[in-house]
């Protein structure tokens, strides 16, 4: 079995990179309208990120259709009802 040498010193990891989306703004209780091309991509792929961010936040986050290629988002607590 070949021999593992790591290199001096501890272990280096990548910084995260820049954020993809602005949370702490789009996450603040208002309802923001998001513009496909502008503010993300696919849809989809926008609202699932949404919500596991509010998961994470101990948010719910709604998003509402507004148009072709704009949603509607607002988060608030989650209140455990």
């Amino acid at each position: 079995m070949p021999e593992v040498v790591l290199p001096d010193g501890p272990l280096q990891f990548p910084q995260e990179g820049p954020r993809r989306y602005p949370w702490d703004e789009w996450l603040d209780g208002e309802m923001h309208e998001l513009v496909q091309g502008r503010d993300y991509e696919d849809v989809r792929v926008m609202r699932s990120a949404a919500y596991q961010r509010g998961r994470r936040d101990g948010l719910i986050v709604v998003t509402r259709p507004r148009g072709p290629g704009r949603i509607g988002l607002r988060a608030i607590p989650d209140i455990g009802c």
